[in-house]
């Protein structure tokens, strides 16, 4: 069972005020982090929400509300991981914005899916009205529409981390109830919330204007322990009651709270018109 953060906010109502990006809706509820049942998506569709973003944008806290808010309303269905690369993200020699909360990976990633400006979204990497990254005010609607599907997988994570060596191990257990074709990749990586450092602002309803100076960043990338996209793990399709096993480890480095890091997993396509679309994820936070 997850636990709530120390920090809830609960909005009865959030002026709009955006100016140079789409008006996100209310309700907006109150902010809490949850997972996929301990890492475990038995029996149930998850999926992935990757919202681009970066300390420099003024709209993004209030889309990164909007993205914990739809989580919490599909209660364990919803994985987030939130990248920050791009222009937004870039750091500053000195003043607030030192801080580099941006990854090699994810920098791949943004460039891949060609994200020019944020905030903005991928919900499981699929084409919703012929494009991939969608702006705020279609992630409900296709959150909605991937949720609908029925799930192809399942997946189960399973961790342990020693605090004198900092090494995390990592199993990742797949099983397909669906079958499926093509090849398919693993991709796993490594998120961590709580991290306190300057936003930028432009909605007072959410925090300090211009900027909020002890903004409390969530979910964000820190890693994809094995690659920008995975690694192989089923060659020409799957069979239902197919399984595999794959282990890998990594070394958090000093700075990371691995009490606030979790670790995500998601099943892809490697090839053809569903490259890299997400079949299925998972979340396990390491506290737990």
């Amino acid at each position: 069972m997850k636990k709530i953060l120390a920090s809830v906010f609960i909005l009865a109502s959030l002026i709009l005020a955006m100016q140079s990006c789409d008006k996100i809706e209310e309700p907006f509820l109150e902010l809490v982090r949850i997972d996929t049942n301990g890492g475990t998506t038995t029996g149930k569709r998850v999926i992935i929400l990757e919202e681009f973003t970066g300390h420099k944008c003024v709209n993004c806290p209030e889309a990164a509300l909007l993205a914990h808010n739809l989580q919490l309303a599909n209660s364990g269905q919803i994985v987030l991981v939130s990248i920050h690369a791009g222009y937004f993200a870039t750091t500053d020699a000195t003043g607030h914005y030192t801080t580099n909360l941006s990854t090699t990976e994810g920098e791949e990633i943004n460039s891949y899916f060609g994200v020019l400006s944020n905030p903005a979204a991928t919900i499981n990497r699929n084409n919703i009205s012929g494009k991939k990254v969608l702006t705020p005010d279609k992630w409900e609607s296709a959150i909605t529409e991937e949720l609908a599907k029925e799930p192809e997988a399942n997946l189960e994570i399973e961790t342990s981390y020693n605090t004198t060596s900092r090494n995390l191990s990592i199993t990742v257990n797949s099983e397909f109830i669906k079958a499926v074709t093509g090849d398919i990749l693993l991709s796993v990586g490594i998120t961590e919330s709580n991290i306190i450092a300057a936003q930028k602002n432009n909605n007072p309803s959410v925090g300090a204007t211009p900027d909020i100076l002890d903004y409390s960043h969530q979910h964000v990338l820190r890693a994809m322990v094995n690659g920008s996209w995975g690694q192989l793990i089923k060659t020409n399709g799957a069979s239902v009651g197919d399984k595999t096993t794959t282990e890998l480890s990594y070394v958090l480095p000093e700075g990371w709270n691995h009490a606030n890091c979790a670790v995500f997993a998601y099943l892809s396509y490697a090839d053809g018109s569903n490259k890299y679309v997400v079949i299925q994820a998972a979340e396990k936070e390491l506290a737990e």
